[in-house]
């Protein structure tokens, strides 16, 4: 029986029981409109909370580890925020209402912003997914005007 309050369940591996947490809510470890998430090599889980407009982050247990704002993220239809993680630990996030993505280190420090126009050769409207490409060091951006977006070299 899963609670009805749990968003997301992730699980470990095949012989491991299932892992819930995030019942709903906006204190640390509570969720309120999650949508994207990723897992780094460790197994934390970083999951953007919208609705609290912050990004949380939890151990593989569902430990809750730490949190940061994202200015931006108000839970607006079209403003789901997506994250991806690239290999140098950098959090990498879009904000569609801002028609922005940037760069957090873990603690919560805006390292970059990309904006629509601010690469050359490389125009997007409203990011939303991302995810980090190792093979080509840069991001790849499905916007919901232009489609597929490459961002080259980013490191």
């Amino acid at each position: 029986q899963h609670p009805t309050n749990m968003p997301f369940s992730p699980t470990r591996n095949a012989e491991d029981p299932e892992k819930e947490w995030g019942g709903k809510g906006n204190a640390p470890r509570e969720l309120s409109g999650p949508v994207g998430i990723a897992v780094d090599g460790s197994g934390f889980v970083y999951v953007c909370d919208s609705g609290n407009g912050r990004l949380q982050i939890f151990d593989r247990d569902g430990v809750f580890v730490t949190q940061f704002r994202v200015p931006g993220w108000a839970g607006m239809m079209y403003s789901e925020p997506f994250v991806a993680l690239d290999p140098q630990g950098n959090i990498w996030v879009t904000v569609p209402s801002e028609k922005e993505i940037r760069s957090y280190d873990r603690s919560g420090k805006l390292l970059r912003t990309i904006t629509r126009r601010s690469v050359p050769g490389v125009s997007f409207d409203i990011p939303m997914g991302i995810a980090y490409d190792t093979a080509n060091h840069g991001l790849v951006i499905a916007d919901l005007e232009a489609g597929l977006v490459r961002i080259p070299e980013v490191q």
